[in-house]
């Protein structure tokens, strides 16, 4: 059964006795545009598995998926630069992979905090190619298609919706 984050997501030192968290995973499991957790432990056999449901809150975000048809399907390797309304930025790197047994979502989500205002989203291809996306509307998830350039023709940027 999934649990619910609290306020305070500190547990005194020792808490968990000698449970090791042994894989990871970070990602909108519930598609409401917050962050949840997905651990996994060792080497209790009592030590179950735990999934946290961020219950989330008023504030705004964006979520980005991309569709790599130069670059891998992915676009694992792609950079991801969300510029605000108010001159600030957010930047993330789309990743097969943390680290050992540490794994995330390739959608990738942008807090807004409560101002939904987003001046820019741009997108960094492995191939080199640059999309560009002005003014995009906030609590969305978006699916970001590389554009097929060549000396003679382009395909323009695709955006898709998902509701």
């Amino acid at each position: 059964m999934a649990q619910q984050w609290q306020q305070d997501l500190h547990a005194p030192d020792g808490a968990l006795g000698t449970i090791k968290t042994t894989s990871f995973a970070v990602g909108d499991l519930n598609h409401d545009g917050f962050l949840d957790v997905y651990a996994s432990h060792y080497p209790r056999a009592d030590a179950e598995d735990e999934l946290w449901l961020n219950r989330g809150n008023g504030n705004h975000f964006i979520g980005i998926t991309l569709q790599g048809l130069q670059s891998n399907t992915n676009g694992v390797g792609a950079k991801i630069i969300l510029y605000r309304a108010d001159g600030s930025r957010q930047v993330r790197e789309v990743r097969a992979g943390e680290s050992y047994g540490i794994t995330n979502a390739y959608t990738q989500l942008f807090g807004l905090g409560t101002s939904a205002a987003i001046a820019r989203i741009e997108v960094q291809w492995p191939s080199g190619q640059v999309s560009r996306l002005t003014q995009p509307t906030a609590d969305q998830f978006l699916t970001i298609t590389e554009s097929l350039c060549s000396i003679s023709t382009c395909i323009p940027l695709r955006v898709t919706a998902i509701k």
